[in-house]
């Protein structure tokens, strides 16, 4: 059960939901750029705007930081979206297979979603599954999220190892991953 509510204060990027697996209050950014914060079903909208007022610096802070993700954003260069998702989830597998063949890594299944704040992950059986929005992305960057999870297939972890490995594969992976940080899933 969720129920949305936006304050009716200067406020007007900030969404209430209550939501019943709720244990405490809980902020998070939204795609649109708007500020959640979810809630249990037992508080009242009092309660939260209290939070709100009482955490008005950190709250401005955040809306801050999410305007300037935004706009960053906006000037990024970005490939058009694929046609359709079916087009997008070809592209990336087809470029998946390719830098697989490239690596010589190989992976048991690929799954092509849209994700909220990840661009990839990797599972201990073998699962890649990467964001649909790394089709957005420039080429560097889609083959540098693809060619990370697989790495994943070598090296564990994000540790020392990982990144030998990764700058083995790909040497412009460090200027890359600065790269990349530039972007967010969610405003893409």
């Amino acid at each position: 059960m969720e129920i949305f509510k936006t304050l009716p204060t200067s406020a007007e990027n900030i969404i209430l939901t209550k939501r019943k697996n709720s244990k405490g209050l809980t902020l998070s950014a939204r795609g649109d750029g708007k500020l959640c914060v979810s809630m249990p079903v037992r508080l009242s909208y009092r309660d939260a705007e209290a939070f709100l007022r009482k955490n008005a610096d950190r709250v401005n802070r955040y809306l801050d930081r999410v305007e300037e993700i935004k706009f960053r954003h906006k000037n990024l260069p970005k490939r058009d979206m694929p046609c359709s998702e079916r087009d997008g989830i070809e592209l990336i597998t087809a470029r998946l297979a390719q830098i697989a063949r490239e690596t010589g890594t190989t992976y048991n299944k690929i799954r092509v979603r849209e994700l909220k704040t990840k661009w990839g992950s990797y599972s201990s059986s073998g699962n890649v599954s990467l964001n649909i929005k790394i089709s957005r992305l420039p080429e560097e960057l889609m083959d540098y999220v693809i060619t990370h999870e697989l790495v994943h297939t070598r090296v564990r972890g994000h540790g020392e190892g990982f990144w030998r490995e990764m700058v083995r594969v790909m040497p412009e992976a460090t200027a890359l991953n600065r790269k990349l940080k530039a972007y967010s899933p969610e405003f893409l």
